[in-house]
């Protein structure tokens, strides 16, 4: 019963975290180096439903400068990246139901194992 419900909980956290994820902001990170110095570069597109409302809107697109057709497509990304792991939670999820309705169904053989080992000490 117990790893019935951990399991439960375990997929419950894993599709949590995920759609947490979702909602954070796309960025674009990148090092760029010269002779004398490495320096780490960020570049913050906003949040996925930003990007894609305003995917057509040419005044937020040059905002974005040269990496628009990037942050759009990172945006699109995390939504198939969102739907696949949910697709692949819910396939774990019915296959951990029908594994859990199958190991409910076996008989307990405790009872049957101490008879046969009572008459095997007599």
């Amino acid at each position: 019963m117990s790893n019935k419900i951990y399991f439960f909980i375990f997929l419950s956290t894993i599709y949590l975290i995920s759609f947490l994820n979702l909602f954070n902001d796309v960025t674009y990170e990148y090092i760029g180096y010269s002779i004398d110095f490495f320096q780490k570069f960020e570049v913050n597109c906003g949040s996925f439903i930003n990007l894609l409302q305003n995917s057509t809107n040419d005044t937020f697109l040059n905002t974005l400068g040269a990496y628009r057709n990037f942050c759009i497509n990172t945006a699109y990304t995390r939504i198939l990246n969102f739907t696949i792991f949910t697709f692949f939670i819910s396939l774990v999820l019915i296959i951990g139901i029908k594994y859990f309705k199958k190991l409910s169904e076996s008989e307990d053989l405790s009872d049957l194992i101490m008879i046969l080992k009572r008459r095997n000490n007599n």
